[in-house]
């Protein structure tokens, strides 16, 4: 299996491309496997993206019905709950998987409202624009006699402002799933941050 073919059938899967899905799948890709870089099953990411027959197609071809996604913090039926996909959820029952608790389904049929969901997604929009921006300008310093030391304090506020940001982010993410909206923009948000933190680690690494 290749990481560009999985990959492949990972995007497909959420943009709701059967066809790329399914000769993916019949070429051979582990439809359980979560790379590295995404932490995501095909599996619940095609759920949280809302696409229900790629969905009963992986369970249909050797999906494990039962594995979570450890980005997505989610399994496969807390998924489906979350974004009311019946078909989903009464085929992971036929498959084994227990029915959850009266309280459970009644905790799960009460999502965050979507005005806070969108005002989440929002507000770290702006904090992820701005420590973009942020970054851009903070390259263009240079540290000349005590300007070091106000490049150190930037760069310092900066890690503070990313650490922060980074929560609501994770936050964001979170209530926007259970809500159902900006799931796939949060999504890729977060690791977007996450890849700025180590562009820069390693930046500041090689040029020490």
């Amino acid at each position: 299996m290749s990481g560009g073919d999985w990959k492949e059938m990972f995007n497909a899967g959420c943009a709701g491309d059967l066809a790329l899905v399914e000769h993916h799948v019949k070429s051979g890709v582990d439809v359980n496997y979560a790379h590295p870089e995404f932490l995501s099953t095909p599996l619940v990411a095609a759920i949280l993206a809302g696409q229900e027959a790629v969905a009963l197609y992986l369970l249909d071809h050797g999906a494990n019905p039962a594995l979570p996604s450890e980005f997505d913090a989610a399994t496969p039926l807390q998924a489906a709950r979350q974004m009311g996909l019946v078909a989903v959820e009464e085929r992971l029952y036929a498959m084994g998987v227990p029915r959850p608790p009266a309280d459970v389904g009644l905790a799960l049929e009460r999502p965050p409202s979507r005005t806070l969901a969108l005002t989440g997604a929002v507000v770290y929009g702006v904090l992820f624009v701005a420590l973009a921006v942020g970054v851009a300008y903070g390259l263009g310093l240079r540290c000349e006699g005590f300007g070091c030391m106000g490049l150190g304090v930037y760069w310092f506020a900066w890690s503070v402002v990313y650490a922060v940001s980074g929560l609501i982010g994770l936050w964001a993410r979170s209530v926007g799933r259970r809500a159902g909206v900006a799931v796939g923009l949060l999504r890729w948000l977060v690791r977007l941050h996450l890849l700025m933190g180590l562009a820069l680690l390693a930046l500041w690494w090689f040029a020490s």
